[in-house]
């Protein structure tokens, strides 16, 4: 890829690092961190930071389903029906969980968090005890 500069009026060859990106504008590039199960490479768009999702796969890193009650596998999204699938919030991973239980995950810096799962899916997650810095903006 070249770009041109108008303050130079030159092209010069624009490089990337593999698996980064740099916005339009930008001085900083950023990794794609496109999730391996849900992306058909772990490279991204060089300038949106959007990965190459599988079928029924959405999200720019590829870490989520269109439908609430899918999971990513590694053949795309696939629907759980007795319970709540494997999902991110708020950049924690929760863990596959029956109808009616609870989940508890690590958050970041060790702190902890809960949730719940029933027919509806994953009600929304109890953050009190994540006491990391991501939680208290």
């Amino acid at each position: 890829m070249n770009l041109f500069t108008k303050e130079t009026n030159v092209f010069f060859p624009l490089h990337f690092q593999d698996n980064y990106f740099r916005p339009l504008g930008g001085d900083t590039c950023f990794p794609c961190d496109c999730f391996h199960l849900g992306s058909q490479s772990r490279s991204c768009d060089p300038v949106t930071g959007q990965c190459a999702c599988k079928t029924g796969v959405v999200g720019q890193q590829c870490d989520r389903c269109d439908s609430p009650f899918a999971e990513v596998t590694p053949s795309g999204c696939v629907v759980v029906y007795d319970g709540c699938p494997k999902a991110i919030e708020n950049g924690i991973w929760w863990p596959r969980t029956m109808f009616g239980g609870p989940a508890a995950t690590n958050c970041p810096k060790g702190s902890s968090g809960e949730t719940t799962c029933d027919d509806k899916g994953w009600l929304p997650p109890e953050l009190f005890n994540c006491t990391s810095l991501s939680f208290t903006k």
